[in-house]
């Protein structure tokens, strides 16, 4: 009789079989990744520039806004888009009353331009790059005065400073009441920041520049409400998607605008438990595809950011990237691009950086730095940059 004897292996041997296979299947999951992440994938800047030229309004996003890589290649497709495709507006993340002054710098040459980005009070549009991207556009229109390009805020954040109850009767003697009636009246919050916006939406008998003042001094209002308990997160968003739409209807259904801002903002994507409802919601609701969304992140490197523990200081300082998720842009392949960019609907799963201008020396899970979408649902295009540096902060007492 001929006995048979089990083979049996070591617990250690067990332990590195597994540890080899899981190590296998990990690697190939990586490579079919990077793999699926080149498809669609394009290096010229032009083609992309090509694509989207058509539309009204393109939202130009950024995942922070201390990278000096985003603001080179956004004024590179600005000076495109603007000189060989007759875009005629740009607009900023920013408050509008400031921004009036900007406007007529670009114009007309007048002013100090690197202290009209002071007075617009935010650090990430006060830095080499966006100051000669602004001269770029006063010399566009030295040379193009029959076909200008305009200069925009979309914000309404900074209520207290430009439009106080007096600002408003001193601007708007004959309407000014309308408003307060309102906002002094007994009605719940929420139905107050109703009837700001139907009231929004009546036009009153001055001139359109004089109309989109008006208008803003209704959304500045409406962030005041919307920062009582319980907050209202969405109301910036909105208020910005409303300004846009003022704006493009004071320059006539002709305009085609350029948006500034940061990726969260342009978001096409509606309400979510992760994600707050973005300004590009409101637009694509109302462009339809006339809107387009082109996002911006980054692989590795350095930028500018407020440090979100001691944030109520507000200075900027150079913080490395430190990711605990795992990116789109990290399992991208550049070789020997510095760039590239991809239609999103080539794209079934899409994580970004979302730092904004805020960051840590230690993020950690639960910290709001990643933005999650599927294929083209928040976004249209995304351009990669390989390796982000930070901006040239103009310093304060900086002559040009």
């Amino acid at each position: 009789m001929r006995t048979t004897h089990s083979k049996t292996f070591p617990k250690t041997q067990t332990f590195w079989l597994v540890i080899l296979i899981y190590g296998s299947f990990y690697q190939i999951s990586v490579a079919l990744s990077l793999s699926q992440n080149q498809k669609g994938m394009n290096s010229d800047i032009r083609v992309l520039i090509d694509q989207i030229a058509t539309k009204k309004i393109i939202g130009l996003g950024e995942s922070t806004h201390g990278s000096k890589e985003f603001s080179e290649i956004r004024s590179k497709m600005v000076k495109t888009l603007v000189s060989q495709y007759g875009y005629n507006a740009f607009i900023l993340e920013a408050e509008y009353i400031p921004c009036v002054k900007i406007n007529e710098y670009i114009i007309t040459g007048k002013g100090d331009p690197e202290q009209l980005l002071f007075d617009v009070r935010f650090w990430p549009w006060i830095h080499q790059d966006f100051l000669e991207l602004l001269i770029w556009l006063k010399d566009y229109n030295q040379f193009n005065p029959s076909k200008p390009v305009q200069f925009f805020g979309m914000d309404s954040q900074y209520a207290k400073m430009y439009a106080t109850k007096k600002i408003i009767f001193e601007k708007f003697p004959d309407y000014a009441q309308n408003i307060f009636d309102i906002t002094e009246g007994k009605e719940k919050r929420n139905n107050k920041i109703k009837l700001l916006r139907t009231l929004s939406e009546k036009k009153i008998d001055v001139t359109e520049t004089q109309q989109r003042e008006w208008q803003y001094f209704i959304f500045c209002q409406i962030h005041i409400l919307s920062q009582l308990s319980p907050v209202q997160y969405n109301s910036r968003d909105e208020n910005m998607a409303g300004m846009v739409k003022i704006i493009h209807k004071s320059l006539g259904n002709h305009s085609k605008m350029i948006l500034w801002t940061h990726n969260g903002h342009i978001n096409k994507n509606g309400p979510s438990l992760q994600n707050r409802t973005g300004m590009g919601f409101h637009l694509k609701k109302f462009f339809h595809e006339n809107y387009v969304a082109v996002a911006l992140d980054f692989k590795e490197g350095s930028f500018i950011a407020v440090d979100y523990n001691n944030k109520n200081e507000r200075k900027p300082k150079v913080f490395f990237l430190k990711p605990f998720e795992t990116t789109f842009a990290s399992l991208t392949t550049f070789d020997d691009n510095i760039f590239l960019w991809f239609d999103c609907k080539d794209i079934k799963k899409l994580v970004l950086n979302g730092i904004g201008a805020v960051y840590t020396e230690k993020p950690e899970k639960g910290n709001a730095y990643y933005l999650k979408t599927k294929g083209n649902k928040s976004f249209d295009y995304l351009i990669l940059i390989k390796n982000s540096s930070p901006i040239n902060l103009l310093p304060k007492n900086s002559e040009l």
